[in-house]
């Protein structure tokens, strides 16, 4: 057999079969009951999980549809300007000035930085068309940049309200910025608003804050006679566009306290989340640069469609937000439950194994009381003298000699006897007066009695002391008969041999 084979027979049987038995049953208790904890857990975690996540989706779903609905509003009062444009002969800057005013803009369309009519001019009739805004504007506030010559030109021309950097844009032909110019013709060729993508303020020559990316939304304006057969107006009747640039940070802001602290939001043009789609970031109500972000199973993600553009958006929670926002109690509870478990499972194995231990018990107390008893047997053993065992009234309870040659009468004849049955008069009398003194004063020691052993004078020296007994109970006394008889001859040799010398 193999130590290892040897070592776990010996541990069985040392334990034994029934104690096996109660641990495997006291096991089997805890994971039985671990079960209801364990199950709460994962499901409260998993609750914990949904719910952390529909917080997302819902903030998400809450801010694309705010996103939408401050495009939908930029692109109505774009509507009223291309109405009010095409329902005009002719516009100048004081009738622009006056109807962008009346639209109250800075209350109704907060995150608008401008709104501007651009025309759309043909090589062929850019010279006319210096010559009117030279009647009705000063060359000072409008000066076509970039110069040269092209097919087409798209300067702004009128644009509100009169802020340094919107009156900076006069004379910008937005032909000659590529994002402006692709939103701009798309608009004209399709009929209907647009969205450019995202344009740098210095790129747009506002100079102002440049830390945040610009969007412009175009919508075309046409002659409203030239309509053809096809109820659908024809490049010919085109006449340039209403345009209103905003920041997407204003839109987002103008939100409110929409997206809580430690969500991270990013918003990108087209459907990849790449940094070089990457339009705008928020946290914490901050702009934010592009932040790669590794697989989160609480991110929200989607997109929508918008002026010819798809915009995909992101919300991601931070590790701030996951530690402010989860719910902690199902762990605590969870542990607690499983320690009730494992301490239940205890409690069997100690109710299982209490008779066995019990046992186990009395008879180490057993074989420590033999122990004692032995030892005390062999201490009494090895003592010479008469032991004896009275109680108040003189009677013998028990005794105990290393021989019985030293007895007058045999054990059995003695015990349960009065000491006036068994020793003379006068010995009786001297052990009942120091069992008296014994009572009195706890001990008692040197009285002498006389007695005849088997025909033999022989004499003795007692000692008696009280017992320690419960109170109530009867007194009982020992006491320790010492055989002075051999003592007691030389002391009286030793007076006849001093009454001889005197």
């Amino acid at each position: 057999m193999s130590p290892l084979s040897s070592a776990g027979v010996a541990f069985f049987s040392r334990i034994g079969p029934f104690r096996l038995r109660a641990a495997l049953f006291s096991v089997l208790t805890a994971l039985v009951l671990s079960i209801l904890p364990a199950s709460y857990w994962f499901s409260r975690a998993d609750q914990v999980n949904r719910d952390t996540s529909h917080q997302i989706e819902h903030t998400a779903e809450a801010i694309a549809a705010h996103m939408k609905q401050r495009l939908q509003t930029i692109e109505l009062m774009l509507r009223g300007v291309k109405g009010f444009v095409e329902g005009s002969d002719a516009i100048n800057a004081s009738e622009f000035h006056d109807y962008v005013a009346s639209l109250r803009i800075e209350s109704s369309a907060p995150d608008v930085l401008s709104v501007a009519f651009v025309p759309y001019v043909t090589a062929d009739h850019l010279g006319r068309f210096s010559s009117r805004v030279e009647q009705e504007i000063s060359t000072e506030l409008f000066k076509l940049r970039p110069s040269g010559q092209r097919d087409a030109y798209a300067p702004v021309l009128f644009i509100e309200p009169p802020t340094a950097g919107n009156t900076r844009l006069r004379g910008r032909d937005i032909l000659t910025i590529p994002a402006t110019r692709e939103a701009a013709l798309r608009a004209r060729d399709r009929a209907g608003g647009s969205l450019s993508g995202r344009i740098s303020l210095a790129e747009y020559g506002v100079g102002e804050d440049d830390s945040d990316s610009a969007f412009v939304m175009y919508q075309p304006i046409y002659k409203s006679d030239a309509v053809g057969d096809t109820g659908v107006p024809s490049h010919r009747s085109f006449v340039g566009w209403a345009a209103a640039r905003f920041r997407l940070k204003d839109v987002l802001e103008s939100h409110g306290p929409g997206l809580h602290p430690g969500l991270r939001l990013q918003v990108f043009d087209g459907e990849r989340e790449a940094e070089s789609g990457f339009l705008f970031g928020m946290l914490d109500d901050r702009s934010e640069p592009f932040h790669s972000v590794g697989a989160n199973p609480h991110e929200a993600r989607g997109a929508f469609d918008y002026g010819g553009r798809r915009w995909t958006y992101t919300v991601t929670p931070t590790a701030s937000y996951q530690s402010g926002h989860t719910d902690r109690v199902h762990h605590w509870l969870a542990s607690l439950g499983i320690l009730l478990s494992l301490a239940a499972g205890f409690i069997v194995w100690l109710l299982m194994t209490s008779r066995d231990r019990a046992q186990q018990l009395a008879v180490g107390m057993n074989a420590e009381l033999r122990a004692i008893s032995s030892d005390l047997e062999g201490t009494l053993n090895a003592v010479p003298d008469l032991l004896f065992e009275f109680n108040a009234e003189g009677r013998f309870l028990a005794l105990r000699t290393a021989t019985d040659r030293f007895l007058a009468f045999p054990k059995h004849e003695v015990v349960g006897k009065s000491v006036f049955e068994v020793l003379p008069v006068e010995a009786a009398e001297v052990c009942m007066k120091a069992i008296e003194a014994a009572h009195r004063d706890g001990t008692s020691s040197g009285q002498l009695v006389e007695v005849r052993v088997r025909g033999e004078r022989r004499w003795y020296e007692l000692s008696v002391a009280r017992k320690s007994i419960e109170v109530g109970a009867p007194s009982r006394f020992v006491m320790l008969a010492r055989d002075i008889t051999a003592r007691r001859a030389a002391e009286e040799k030793v007076r006849e041999l001093a009454f001889l010398i005197t």
